[in-house]
């Protein structure tokens, strides 16, 4: 005779108010600690990409600057209207 194992409360789901087994193969239970350790990688990578993103812009918007003040600069010392 085969006994039968005792299932842990961390298998029972809640769904609609009734209790059902969830099939451990197919998905697995996400407890609290897990969730908040889930979340914090989460929210730490997007703070890391908001501020590479933020860094690449600024730099980006620095070169523009500097080249419209370099283009300027040519256009003034031109004073045959070649450039435009």
């Amino acid at each position: 005779m085969k006994q039968k194992q005792a299932i842990p409360d961390s298998v029972y789901i809640e769904k609609r108010g009734e209790k059902r087994i969830s099939n451990y193969t197919t998905e697995k239970i996400m407890d609290r600690l897990e969730r908040m350790d889930k979340s914090d990688k989460a929210r730490a990578k997007r703070k890391l990409t908001k501020t590479i993103i933020k860094t690449i812009q600024k730099r980006y918007y620095a070169d523009m600057k500097h080249l419209r003040e370099k283009y300027k600069k040519i256009k003034e010392r031109h004073h045959d209207g070649k450039l435009q």
